[in-house]
């Protein structure tokens, strides 16, 4: 798995929010994987090395919608 795909999907899922709400926990724990603290950004996959500013942007959005269905679970 990488963020940009997993990013997509969260994204799509958004408008049914109720199959988003299915995959909210392991979305979130993929996510604190590629999570860089010590660089403050997010990683394209858990084996890269470099926070992205790109990923780091699909890293928000993703959190973005998760946590907007975070009132349904």
């Amino acid at each position: 798995p990488d963020l940009l795909s997993t990013a997509t999907a969260v994204h799509a899922l958004a408008a049914f929010p109720e199959r988003l709400a299915q995959v909210r926990r392991a979305c979130l724990r993929f996510l604190e994987s590629v999570w860089n603290e010590a660089q403050g950004g997010f990683q394209a996959h858990a084996f890269d090395e470099e926070v992205d500013c790109e990923y780091t942007w699909y890293g928000l959005l993703t959190l973005g919608h998760l946590h907007g269905s975070a009132a349904t679970d």
